[in-house]
């Protein structure tokens, strides 16, 4: 309840009189539209949140990249750095080195190399197959198909091109790598 003051006949007198709250009567339409306005404020704090979760994402992803790209030039320099096994072999060294260590070969593939000679690889060494596919393919070895031919093949290229040290300047020069036969 209120209290007003009113002049009646220029006295002014109390009297109290009972205020109701005003009643502001809105449209359907209205309605709506605050409504659709209550779902927009909603929305907007959903799309807040999933911002961000983005960003922390986006920051994982980044701190992701950075490190893959680290791990890439890491690689680079281990590939354009020497084999320190092979940093205390002379100049024909690479003939002594086991047919096991190359990467691409294995043990297994070495061991089937040798046993696929008839005895005349009797060390499964570089030396031994380059002395080897100076006169036959590696598809002459028992047990090599084309397929390991290639694979093998692969991996001496592979090992030739990391190690320069070991191939001669002269084309045909002693004791110089050949391409191996396998595709002859």
């Amino acid at each position: 309840m209120a209290t007003t003051t009113a002049k009646k006949g220029g006295k002014a007198a109390a009297s109290k009189k009972a205020t109701t709250p005003e009643v502001i009567t809105i449209t359907k339409s209205e309605q709506q539209q605050l409504q659709r306005m209550g779902a927009q404020v909603t929305e907007i704090g959903s799309l807040t949140l999933a911002e961000e979760k983005t960003r922390e994402k986006h920051k994982a992803a980044k701190a992701n990249l950075e490190s893959a790209k680290g791990a890439l030039i890491d690689m680079v320099r281990d590939f354009n750095t020497p084999q320190p096994l092979l940093d205390h072999m002379e100049a024909d060294g690479w003939k002594k080195m086991p047919l096991s260590e190359i990467t691409g070969i294995g043990s297994a593939l070495a061991e089937r190399i040798v046993d696929g000679s008839n005895s005349v690889i009797k060390t499964a060494t570089l030396g031994a197959l380059a002395a080897f596919t100076t006169d036959h393919k590696l598809t002459d070895l028992g047990g090599i198909g084309q397929g390991q031919a290639k694979k093998i093949e692969d991996a001496l290229f592979e090992f030739w091109k990391r190690n320069p040290q070991f191939c001669q300047e002269k084309a045909g020069a002693k004791g110089a790598p050949r391409k191996t036969r396998a595709s002859r």
